[in-house]
């Protein structure tokens, strides 16, 4: 299905709306923000895979951010709950070629991310208002009918349910390590890490199925404004390492993506206590048979020691036993993970920790 608003109609209100004075933003916001969810709205109807409507929405998706950036932050609240409420509404229609709440959930986000982008840290304390619902997507489990193999050929419904769902995790793990980076109002405090912190790390356990992930990696392109996920330098891994082994950096965008959610989250704690509970938190999640998890968990308390240099001496302790239960797995690609950490903590520490791993 073609979107219904040409692009260079909503460019034109784009324009009026950063031509226009305070008076004029005040006495007719409501009306520019009812027309663009109408607009929004279409996501619904169009697959995540057509070009344009994706053009269409980034242009609604900049309208807004444009009317945002008029609005007192007075003006802004009742639109931001406004948008919240309208995000929980609809019915399913006859031709929705994904369902509603996963399409408005996917416009939401996009629009938090790029609102965060432009009000850092004024948005953060929004945040509180989300917090739930992030929890609630991130837990959702895929639906049996979305584990289908799809037949040769054919691209059935529940394959685009399937990239639908997995494109809002990853909009929503977006939108969270945008809290957290621009976190400098203290809302990373202990209630949120303990909501927010198993919601990231039990998402962990579900990964995107083979036939969505190329279409995710495109489309991040557009929702996220980036050609690929992972916005921070992956753990170096030693030249040692076998050809064609399995490293955190050919992992999943959406696993990627997480990594960089919980680095950002740790920084964001900024406190010991924090730091302790994110480390021993993310070391537990290694317990799992799952190589992703395992991967991703041992990339994170790398990038935690990366940032506390010797501040993480204190956490080597409780980091010595998962270092060395990881060194004697059984996939070769988590040995060469942790072996690579375990030089950077001696790095680090300037103390061999071989004496401790027998």
């Amino acid at each position: 299905k073609n979107p219904s608003v040409p692009v260079a109609l909503v460019d034109a209100l784009a324009s009026l709306v950063g031509a226009m004075d305070h008076a004029a933003v005040l006495g007719s916001h409501h009306e520019i923000v009812d027309y663009l969810l109408s607009a929004l709205d279409g996501r619904r109807s169009n697959k995540l895979g057509c070009r344009e409507y994706l053009r269409l929405e980034c242009s609604l998706v900049s309208c807004f951010v444009s009317l945002v950036m008029k609005l007192s932050e007075a003006s802004f609240r009742p639109v931001f709950l406004h948008l919240l409420d309208w995000s929980t509404k609809g019915s399913e229609r006859k031709g929705d070629a994904i369902k509603v709440s996963v399409a408005r959930g996917i416009t939401l986000f996009h629009l938090v991310g790029k609102v965060s982008d432009k009000l850092r840290s004024i948005l953060v304390p929004y945040f509180k208002h989300m917090t739930e619902s992030c929890c609630e997507w991130l837990e959702r489990k895929p639906s049996a009918g979305q584990a289908k193999k799809p037949r040769k050929g054919s691209k059935p419904k529940g394959s685009e349910d399937a990239l639908a769902l997995w494109t809002l995790k990853l909009e929503v793990v977006n939108s969270l390590k945008k809290c957290f980076t621009y976190d400098t109002v203290g809302f990373t405090d202990e209630d949120k890490l303990n909501e927010i912190l198993p919601a990231l790390l039990g998402s962990l356990g579900d990964a995107p199925p083979a036939s969505t992930v190329a279409e995710l990696e495109s489309l991040a392109g557009s929702l996220l404004g980036k050609e690929s996920g992972g916005d921070a330098v992956a753990m170096e891994v030693d030249q040692s390492t076998p050809d064609g082994l399995q490293t955190f950096s050919s992992l999943d965008l959406v696993a990627r993506e997480t990594a960089d959610c919980l680095g950002k989250m740790a920084v964001a704690g900024n406190s010991d206590m924090a730091w302790k509970r994110i480390n021993l938190k993310v070391l537990m999640a290694t317990r799992t048979k799952d190589v992703r998890t395992k991967l991703v968990a041992v990339e994170v308390v790398s990038r935690l020691a990366d940032f506390l240099r010797e501040d993480y001496n204190v956490l080597i302790a409780e980091t010595v036993p998962f270092i060395s239960e990881l060194l004697e797995d059984e996939e070769v690609a988590v040995q060469f993970a942790v072996k690579d950490f375990a030089k950077k903590l001696e790095t680090i520490s300037g103390e061999d920790l071989g004496q401790y791993l027998g």
